[in-house]
């Protein structure tokens, strides 16, 4: 989710410890899916990683095989759900207005 060589840099959310400066949540997202790059990037340039849409991830939930984990929390969301540690899991054929997914290029 961000940090040099992994490290979290003690920070709540990606790229800081102020959700309003890094995240669109409940509180202040309108309801609405946002464009990214409209709030800071983490410590790697990458936006939206807390916040906006869940991220789909490729590991499956311990008790649920069908269920991939999500993370980073969406636009619907209460801040504790945006959260580094915070993950949570959907159905791998389900679909959602709130989980995305992420294209990087290295």
């Amino acid at each position: 989710k961000g940090g040099k060589n992994g490290l979290q840099d003690n920070y709540p959310y990606a790229g800081g410890k102020h959700l309003d400066e890094v995240a669109w949540y409940r509180d202040n997202s309108h309801m609405e899916t946002k464009p990214v790059a409209l709030k800071l990037p983490n410590q790697l340039g990458f936006y939206d990683m807390s916040g906006n849409v869940w991220e789909w991830c490729q590991d499956t939930w311990e008790k649920q095989p069908e269920g991939r984990v999500v993370r980073g929390g969406s636009w619907v969301n209460q801040p504790e759900d945006l959260s580094l540690s915070f993950r949570s899991t959907y159905h791998q054929w389900g679909v959602n207005y709130s989980i995305g997914c992420r294209l990087a290029r290295y």
